[in-house]
């Protein structure tokens, strides 16, 4: 690889970056809907007679009531959150470092 044609590799790496950054971000918005689901579905059957007794993990929470299933949902999501933010910020500084190696040439 050239150092010519390098601006257009940076650039399309920051072009990727971004998209799946993005795309990170709204498919973890998309799926609050079955998230609440599925807390309420598992709220209720460790309300059930034969769970009390055992030790539930999500995300590596101890669940024992509906409030922690939530937080377990919310830990989670925040996670995805995050990876998220961080390929969407690198994909943003690939972008930038392109301008400037266009600038330069």
């Amino acid at each position: 690889m050239s150092s010519d044609h390098l601006h257009v590799w940076v650039g399309l790496a920051g072009d990727f970056l971004t998209f799946l950054g993005g795309a990170i971000l709204a498919l973890d918005a998309i799926n609050e809907d079955r998230k609440a689901q599925m807390i309420r579905r598992i709220a209720r059957a460790i309300e059930g007679p034969g769970f009390k007794k055992l030790t539930i993990e999500i995300a590596g929470m101890p669940v024992r009531a509906e409030d922690d299933v939530e937080a377990a949902f919310i830990r989670r999501s925040s996670r995805i959150a995050k990876y998220g933010f961080v390929v969407l910020s690198f994909g943003f500084l690939f972008l930038i470092a392109y301008r400037v190696i266009e600038l330069c040439h």
